[in-house]
C-alpha cells in the first residue's frame, strides 16, 4: 500500500470518528509494505495517531502565525491562544506533553510560572509549539514582569475582600492578565535583564541543546 492510500484510508476513519491510539515511524513503514487490502484493521487504527498527530502540528503552527502580539503575551497566555486558535483542548495538549489537563490549565493561567518550571518540561512545550529561542526570551520576560505586577495588586486585592486566584473565573483571570500587560508596558525595567530570567533561559538552553534542536536556537 502506498503513503496516498494510507492517508486516504486514515482520513475517512478518522473523519468517521472510528479512530483514536498511538504509533510509531516503524509500524508506519511497516504498513506502507502490506498490499492493499490486507492490513489488519489494529495496525491502521494504531498508525492513525501519527496522522493525527501530524494535523495538530499543522494546526499548530498555522495558529502561531495568527498570533500577533506574540512577544507581549505572557508564556501561558501564549499557549493559550495558540491552542485555542488551532482548536485544540486543554486535554489534548496534555497529552502531547504526557501531562494532566489540570497542569495545562495552571500554565496557561500563569499560576506555574515558567521560572519555575523544569527545563524538560519548558522545552517540551518549545519543541511542540516550535517555538524559537528568541521568541522564548521575550514570552519568558513578559511572564516575569506580569507575574511582578500582578502579585502587587493581587495582595492588595485580597485585602480588600477580592478574590483568590483559586476561585477566579478564566475570564476574570484573562481580564487580570491584560490590565497587568498595560501596566508592565510603562515600566522603564527590562525584565530580560532579571536573574531569574537569564538562569530559566540558561537551562532551557542547555536542555535544547542536549536535544540537539539547534533549529531553534538560532
Amino acid at each position: 500500500m502506498d503513503e496516498k492510500k494510507l492517508n486516504k484510508l486514515l482520513s475517512k476513519k478518522m473523519n468517521r470518528g472510528e479512530i483514536a491510539m498511538e504509533l510509531n515511524d516503524k509500524i508506519v513503514d511497516s504498513l506502507l509494505e502490506h498490499p492493499a487490502g490486507q492490513v489488519p484493521d489494529a495496525v491502521v487504527d494504531r498508525t492513525t495517531a501519527k496522522l493525527r498527530v501530524r494535523r495538530q502540528d499543522g494546526a499548530l503552527a498555522r495558529a502561531k502565525q495568527m498570533v500577533r502580539d506574540m512577544r507581549s503575551l505572557p508564556f501561558g497566555r501564549f499557549i493559550e491562544t495558540v491552542r485555542e486558535k488551532a482548536g485544540m483542548t486543554r486535554l489534548q495538549i496534555a497529552g502531547r506533553l504526557k501531562k494532566d489537563e489540570q497542569y495545562i490549565s495552571r500554565v496557561e493561567r500563569g499560576d506555574v510560572d515558567p521560572a519555575s518550571m523544569a527545563a524538560p518540561d519548558m522545552a517540551d512545550i518549545v519543541e511542540l509549539l516550535h517555538i524559537s529561542f528568541d521568541s522564548v526570551t521575550e514570552l519568558v520576560a513578559a511572564s516575569f514582569s506580569i507575574s511582578r505586577t500582578k502579585h502587587s495588586y493581587r495582595a492588595s486585592a485580597r485585602s480588600h475582600g477580592g478574590l483568590r486566584h483559586d476561585v477566579r473565573t478564566d475570564d476574570v483571570d484573562r481580564a487580570l492578565d491584560a490590565f497587568a500587560r498595560k501596566m508592565q508596558n510603562k515600566s522603564a525595567a527590562d525584565p530580560k535583564g532579571s536573574p531569574e530570567v537569564a538562569v530559566c533561559l540558561a537551562r532551557v538552553r542547555a536542555e535544547l541543546e542536549k536535544r540537539g534542536r539547534k533549529d531553534l536556537l538560532v
